[in-house]
């Protein structure tokens, strides 16, 4: 039985780990891997933003030092990615 993708929309409120898991089976459902990208302390030093993205996400990189590596090329800049920003009541 195949897993339902979630809906997605604006103005979501969750906590951060109901993102993680929110967006890790977005992904699945979809196709691809997740990685937490960035994140952003305010000047409090709390958590205050938060990107995650497709683990495939960006450019591979040809080095002369490893252009006779042959590996499989995983980057496909992949463009799906999710932002997270908290409230002032401390959802997300």
């Amino acid at each position: 039985m195949e897993e339902e993708i979630p809906t997605t929309y604006t103005s979501m409120k969750m906590d951060v780990d109901e993102i993680v898991e929110y967006y890790i089976r977005y992904g699945n459902g979809l196709g691809f891997p997740i990685k937490r990208r960035t994140s952003s302390k305010g000047d409090d030093g709390e958590l205050r933003f938060e990107t995650f993205a497709c683990s495939r996400s960006g450019k591979s990189k040809s080095t002369s030092k490893n252009a006779f590596q042959m590996r499989l090329i995983t980057k496909i800049d992949c463009k799906a990615k999710l932002r997270a920003t908290i409230c002032p009541d401390g959802m997300w």
